[in-house]
C-alpha cells in the first residue's frame, strides 16, 4: 500500500524574507539550513496562479533536529510580489497556526513584549489537562502558538481549524493514510477568558506520533474564506514527502474526486527539478505531495 514518508514543511510566505528570518532565529531559535532561489521566471499555474509568470526566494528553517524534523519554507514571492492579505482571516477555517514546544515559554513571551510583538499567556485544557502556551504572530501575522515543554526550541505541529472533526479524520484516514486520536473536548483560556473551545485530536502518519503532526480542532467560530493566492502572505501550505509521485496521484484518485495533474517545480541552479502535486483538505487547506529536491550534479 502506498505510503507517504513524513510531513516535510510548512509554507510561510513573507513580504521580507530577512526580517522574517531574524524573527524565528531570535525568538524561537531555529535556523537556517538552505536557501532555495528561482533565478528565472517559470509557470505560476502549479501555484494556482495562471497566466503568471513567478519568481521567488525561499529560506528553509529547522530546529534542533535539522532535516530529520518538520521545517519551515519561508518564501518572499518576487513576480508577483508576495501580497499583503485583506483584512483579518485569524478565524477561518483550514490552516491556523504552527505549533511550537519550547523549555522556557517566559523567556520567549518577554522577547516577543522586547520586540512589540503582540502576546499573550494562555492555559489549554484538554481531556484534564492543562497545558500553558503563548499565543503570538510572526511578523506577516501568521499565528503562532509556543507551549511550554521540557525541549529547545522544536516545531511540532500545525494546527487545522475545521467545520467537521469527523469529516476531516475520515479524509485524513482514508486519503492519506494518517493515523488519529481520539477525539477530546478543549477550551483555551486567555487573561481568566476561554476565548475558544470544541472538540480536537491529533492526525498523524504510522509510527510518527511524536515527531510531527496535525492538530485538528473544531470550533464554533471558524468560518469559511474565500481560497487565498498561493503568494499571499502567512501560513499557506503543507508539504508532505513522497519517493513515488505517480503512486502517490494514483492513490489519491481512489478517494478524491479531482486531482490536480504533476507538476515540476524549478528550485534554483543548484537543484533538480521537484515533482509535485496540489490538492486540498475539506477545510480548504492546501496540502502538496512533493518528491525532495536533490542537488545537481555538474
Amino acid at each position: 500500500m502506498f505510503r507517504a514518508r513524513y510531513i516535510a514543511h510548512a509554507n510561510v510566505n513573507t513580504v521580507d524574507i530577512s526580517r522574517a528570518e531574524r524573527f524565528y532565529v531570535s525568538v524561537l531559535g531555529l535556523r537556517t539550513v538552505g536557501v532555495v532561489a528561482s533565478e528565472h521566471e517559470q509557470d505560476g499555474a502549479p501555484f494556482g496562479l495562471n497566466g503568471q509568470k513567478v519568481r521567488w526566494r525561499g529560506r528553509i528553517l529547522a530546529d534542533g533536529r535539522g532535516l530529520k524534523g518538520p521545517v519551515l519554507d519561508l518564501l518572499e514571492w518576487l513576480s508577483p510580489p508576495t501580497d499583503k492579505p485583506s483584512g483579518t482571516d485569524s478565524n477561518r477555517r483550514g490552516l491556523r497556526a504552527l505549533k511550537f514546544v519550547a523549555d522556557d515559554i517566559g523567556h520567549v513571551f518577554a522577547a516577543l513584549k522586547e520586540g512589540d510583538r503582540p502576546a499573550r499567556l494562555c492555559h489549554e485544557i484538554r481531556g484534564g489537562v492543562i497545558n500553558e502556551f503563548v499565543m503570538t504572530s510572526d511578523l506577516d501575522g501568521t499565528s503562532l502558538e509556543i507551549s511550554q515543554g521540557y525541549v529547545a526550541p522544536r516545531f511540532e505541529s500545525i494546527r487545522v481549524a475545521c467545520e467537521n472533526l469527523k469529516n476531516s479524520v475520515t479524509f485524513y484516514e482514508r486519503s492519506l493514510h494518517f493515523m488519529h486520536d481520539e477525539p477530546t473536548e478543549y477550551s483555551v483560556v486567555c487573561e481568566g477568558k476561554v476565548i475558544e473551545d470544541g472538540r480536537a485530536t491529533r492526525v498523524y502518519l504510522p509510527g510518527q506520533r511524536e515527531k510531527s503532526w496535525l492538530s485538528l480542532t473544531e470550533t464554533s467560530g471558524a468560518s469559511a474564506i474565500p481560497a487565498r493566492k498561493s503568494n499571499t502572505a502567512g501560513l499557506y501550505r503543507m508539504a508532505i514527502l513522497v519517493d513515488d509521485i505517480q503512486a502517490a496521484r494514483a492513490d489519491l484518485e481512489k478517494s478524491l474526486p479531482t486531482v490536480e495533474r504533476q507538476h515540476r517545480i524549478y528550485l534554483g541552479e543548484q537543484f533538480n527539478f521537484v515533482d509535485a502535486i496540489f490538492f486540498r483538505d475539506p477545510d480548504g487547506s492546501v496540502l502538496e505531495y512533493l518528491v525532495g529536491p536533490q542537488v545537481h550534479s555538474k
